[in-house]
């Protein structure tokens, strides 16, 4: 008597990566600050670093190597960028580097080859990005949690602080206000003006 038995092997996911408690899933085109694949606003010529953890369920993988491609690679760099064996059920922790050093936008793919031990190969892969600003100071006023728009002249707001309500002539009311620093350097304010000094005073 012959048979033949047909057999398909499927080979799982060797390893995973996270940031923080996020998995950040093979293929991921959209980075995402919350698993820091977005590094969000860098000053140009700064640097800001997210580290990354690859956990190897299973068995253990070997030639572990990452690379960063794509358009803005140079922007970006590895502490450690390659391993010669992570161990089941064990994990490293490489970091990222964003260090932008013109102005935009920056994208890149970031690649973890490995094999297992029966020297089948594996890839992960995921996109990241960051956004480059210049070094310059920017000025953000703030009333009530809420952002006050620069010439905003003929729109005073509840929200905003910047509409004082109906009051009584001799009651007086007081407002408050966040000046914050959204740029790169430090931020100069000389100088507070009111164009109406005989019904509003600043203090």
């Amino acid at each position: 008597i012959f048979f033949v038995l047909n057999t398909t092997f499927l080979f799982s996911q060797i390893f995973e990566v996270k940031s923080g408690n996020n998995i950040i899933s093979n293929g991921d085109i959209t980075p995402d600050i919350l698993d820091n694949t977005d590094f969000g606003t860098v000053c140009v010529s700064s640097t800001k670093e997210s580290t990354f953890r690859i956990k190897v369920d299973g068995e253990a993988v070997s030639d572990v190597v990452i690379t960063i491609s794509g358009l803005n690679a140079g922007e970006w760099s590895l502490n450690e960028s390659a391993y010669s064996i992570i161990n089941a059920n064990a994990f490293e922790r490489p970091s990222i580097t964003f260090n932008p050093s013109t102005p935009g936008l920056k994208t890149a793919i970031v690649t973890i080859t490995s094999k297992s031990v029966a020297g089948v190969e594996s890839s992960y892969v995921f996109h990241i990005q960051g956004n480059a600003i210049v070094l310059t100071p920017e000025i953000n006023v703030v009333g009530e949690t809420k952002q006050i728009y620069d010439e905003s002249l003929n729109s005073p707001s509840l929200v905003n602080n910047t509409d004082f309500g109906a009051r009584h002539y001799l009651t007086p009311i007081t407002k408050e206000y966040t000046i914050k620093n959204l740029g790169c350097l430090s931020l100069d304010v000389s100088s507070i003006t009111s164009s109406n000094t005989t019904n509003f005073e600043i203090t």
